[in-house]
């Protein structure tokens, strides 16, 4: 679920919200990740009370991570704790920025505490 859905010709939040995602999508293209980082961080102070959060951590978070700030990343999953715990994403971000920071032991401790049920073979037939 993009920003694109936000889009509502009345709603300047929403307008805001969809400019400041492709200033973010621009500037990490361009692998200027610290302008990336300052614009996906209004973002989320601006989406987090929305659907559209998880999509707002998880860009500001790959956004640190591209900029080596890999502590940052921990920090920002651990404030959206229960969205880190929900999402994928989030835990393979924060599984590889304790990786990155050669915190060994620790990260496969949290690999073990957010493990994922497997999907059976079954289940995936239709």
């Amino acid at each position: 679920q993009g920003f694109g859905a936000m889009v509502d010709a009345g709603d300047p939040v929403a307008r805001t919200c969809t400019h400041l995602n492709s200033l973010v999508e621009d500037a990490f293209q361009k692998h200027l990740y610290s302008t990336a980082i300052f614009y996906a961080d209004k973002l989320v102070e601006l989406v987090k009370d929305t659907d559209h959060v998880k999509t707002a951590v998880y860009t500001l978070a790959e956004c640190y991570f591209q900029n080596g700030e890999y502590r940052r990343v921990l920090h920002l999953l651990n404030r959206y704790k229960e969205l880190s715990r929900r999402e994928d994403s989030l835990k393979l971000l924060a599984a590889q920025s304790l990786m990155q920071i050669r915190e060994y032991d620790e990260c496969l401790t949290y690999l073990e505490e957010h493990e994922t049920a497997p999907v059976s073979p079954a289940s995936t037939k239709m």
